[in-house]
């Protein structure tokens, strides 16, 4: 089986191998049941979490996801080409992303080659971002940018983030934000979402193990990437912050998982389901 990574993995044509893309419906036929719960928003699941197994037996994997009670798939693909393409490329992605159907659409990751070293640097590419989604708007697409932990890292007394959401405030642009990255960049999920009012449209939630110091890139240990309920975050407040600040869909995800990532899917779903998170 060949691997899957990140950069290639894309299982539906519908952002033109450029963007993460948010569609999808169960497979036909497929039963789910949905517990009742006490945090009764859907739940999404981002599809890198299952690249191991997913081409294999994809309607089976698939299956056994919607089973769960996730009616809710995020594709991943070819990420932030978006970020620096011309405008007849963008075009074409957004036609293409508007004719499968697509809400949102996302530049999932920045590598090391396309980040910056000044706040100029991402100034120039937020604003570049913020005219994308001003062209995605024209088409009913929302377009939103995912966070690791390097926009975080201390710059010319800001930060990459910051100066970003500085760019975006009142625009169309918007956050997906990973709680899990956050959080290694040692800032608090809760506080940021209250910071980023009405600017985070998508949330990424996977747990993360405690004591991890914090850092500015992706070099964790694979066993940093938890179930929901099984590390250091609290769900329930950042659950309880998404609601406040008016998050529109939450995913789940986890990078990496110790066995069956269907399996630590529905750990994380159960326990998620579980929270009691104030109206």
């Amino acid at each position: 089986m060949k691997a899957i990574s990140r950069r290639n993995l894309l299982l539906s044509a519908a952002a033109g191998g450029l963007l993460s893309g948010c569609a999808g419906e169960p497979p036909a036929g497929t039963p789910t049941v949905e517990p009742k719960a006490a945090f009764p928003e859907k739940l999404g699941v981002q599809l890198y979490t299952v690249r191991s197994v997913l081409p294999e037996k994809p309607e089976d994997v698939l299956r056994r996801i919607a089973a769960i009670g996730y009616p809710i798939q995020q594709t991943a693909g070819d990420p932030a080409q978006a970020a620096s393409a011309g405008t007849a490329s963008l075009n074409a992605v957004l036609d293409k992303a508007a004719s499968h159907g697509l809400n949102w659409i996302v530049i999932p990751y920045l590598s090391a080659e396309q980040r910056g070293t000044t706040l100029d640097y991402y100034r120039k590419l937020a604003e570049r971002i913020e005219q994308a989604a001003v062209e995605a708007r024209k088409r009913g697409i929302g377009l939103a940018y995912h966070n690791h932990a390097f926009e975080f890292e201390p710059m010319e007394g800001s930060s990459p983030f910051d100066v970003m959401a500085e760019v975006w405030k009142g625009g169309q642009a918007m956050w997906e934000l990973d709680v899990f990255w956050v959080s290694v960049a040692g800032r608090d999920p809760v506080e940021t979402l209250r910071q980023q009012t009405g600017r985070v449209a998508l949330v990424h939630l996977k747990d993360k193990a405690p004591d991890l110091p914090a850092q500015y890139n992706e070099k964790v240990p694979p066993a940093t990437f938890r179930e929901a309920g099984n590390g250091s975050l609290d769900f329930a407040a950042i659950l309880a912050a998404g609601r406040e600040t008016g998050v529109k869909h939450y995913f789940v995800e986890q990078d990496q998982t110790p066995g069956d990532p269907v399996a630590s899917l529905e750990q994380s779903y159960r326990h998620l389901r579980s929270l009691s998170v104030p109206a």
